[in-house]
């Protein structure tokens, strides 16, 4: 039968330097450019953060964050990442 294993499920959150990423995506991606924003569930924040900055860059038209359900908005996983 069936042995049931206790699980713990820690979850971990990557703080990055949004500042930094936002000016590095303006600095080198001209701004009539479509972009779509994704990343692993610990860069959600970072993803989400960047966002508005990115858009008064870009337009609000230009920059995506797309989901695949069940995923949160932005985020990405193996073979349930958003067709973009």
């Amino acid at each position: 039968g069936l042995i049931p294993i206790p699980v713990l499920y820690v979850f971990v959150e990557i703080a990055i330097d949004t500042a930094h990423f936002v000016e590095t995506v303006r600095t080198h991606i001209p701004p009539s450019t479509h972009i779509s924003l994704l990343g692993t569930v610990q860069f959600l924040k970072a993803v989400h953060g960047s966002r508005a900055q990115l858009r008064e860059h870009f337009g609000a038209t230009q920059v995506d964050v797309p989901q695949a359900k069940p995923l949160s908005a932005g985020e990405t996983l193996g073979c349930t990442a958003p067709r973009i």
